[in-house]
């Protein structure tokens, strides 16, 4: 069986000219908030569902669902 290169698509992190919906619903939040969401994110015993509900009851400009919520805390977003 012949072994595929998989290099080019592995170095690239997230889609380009793509930002995460997190960090622009962190962005557009004050420091308090900011800093409650991001501790939140990084807490695993938080559900990304919980997170999703408590920022919305929040206000936001923009909405945050649970797929980009899950991809910011898997890492597999276009955040560094």
């Amino acid at each position: 069986m012949t072994s595929v290169d998989l290099s080019e698509f592995l170095a690239v992190a997230g889609r380009p000219g793509y930002q995460c919906r997190v960090s622009l619903v962190l962005a557009s939040l004050d420091s308090d908030h900011a800093a409650r969401l991001r501790a939140a994110l990084k807490a695993p015993e938080v559900q990304s569902a919980a997170i999703v509900r408590i920022v919305a009851k929040w206000g936001t400009v923009l909405p945050l669902t649970y797929n980009p919520v899950r991809r910011h805390r898997a890492g597999e977003c276009s955040c560094e």
